[in-house]
């Protein structure tokens, strides 16, 4: 066999026993997720059940079309009560031939008693087009040149530049995910990763709150009060 014809072959065996091991390590972690589910008496609601309602920001308003939550799951976790879903929708252009593309995001979003102003905090690559933002998710600037080049914030200009104090940005920086105040809860969203899903889910938990127990007391009481998860959840420093 001709030397070149080895080295495909060889190539090709090595892809295929790399997709096979995605594919079985994706599915233990399913597994372990199902488990974990089940161990902790959380309920998994149908695909398709209109969990985001009034959610706007980001990810949000980058979809062409409505978007449906899968692998939806709610329950408490030490105290505060969450919802973790991937939602899916499409993006891109859909007319004139322009390409398009289907999305995927993990959210996890922690309960709130207050209504907070809306607040979309993005990193730069998932950035939403302007000419899709309205007067609830209008861009503003931090005054932290750099971060507003790297993020991009939308919302409540007030709550915005106070929310995002230096200690925040930093942590957020670290994280690299973006998150968002919405109806009723404060969600951290990210891309979907292969089965990341339930196994994954306390700890973007921990990530959220630990990232807004950076937030100053006095910005919390000026806005109706900090979350009451805070008092359980988030007390170490974020994940890396």
């Amino acid at each position: 066999m001709p030397l070149p014809a080895i080295a495909f072959g060889a190539v090709l065996v090595l892809l295929v026993v790399g997709v096979v091991l995605v594919v079985v390590r994706g599915v233990r972690r399913s597994r372990r997720g199902e488990d974990r589910i089940a161990q902790h008496g959380w309920t998994r609601i149908p695909d398709g059940a209109d969990v985001t309602a009034g959610w706007i920001g980001w990810p949000f308003d980058r979809a062409t079309e409505p978007g449906e939550a899968r692998d939806v799951v709610t329950g408490q976790y030490q105290g505060a009560h969450f919802l973790h879903l991937r939602w899916h929708q499409h993006e891109g252009s859909t007319r004139g031939g322009g390409s398009s593309d289907n999305e995927d995001y993990n959210i996890v979003a922690l309960r709130v008693e207050q209504s907070y102003p809306h607040l979309s905090v993005v990193r730069g690559q998932h950035r939403i087009d302007r000419a899709r933002l309205t007067s609830q998710t209008a861009e503003l600037e931090t005054g932290d040149a750099r971060f507003d080049r790297r993020w991009q914030t939308l919302g409540d200009a007030e709550l915005g530049r106070a929310v995002l104090t230096p200690e925040v940005r930093a942590a957020m920086e670290e994280q690299g995910h973006g998150w968002a105040f919405q109806p009723g809860s404060i969600t951290r969203v990210a891309p979907w990763t292969y089965y990341a899903g339930e196994e994954a889910m306390t700890e973007e938990l921990d990530r959220l709150a630990a990232l807004l127990r950076l937030v100053p007391a006095e910005v919390w009481r000026r806005h109706g009060g900090a979350p009451r998860f805070l008092q359980s959840l988030g007390h170490g420093q974020p994940h890396d």
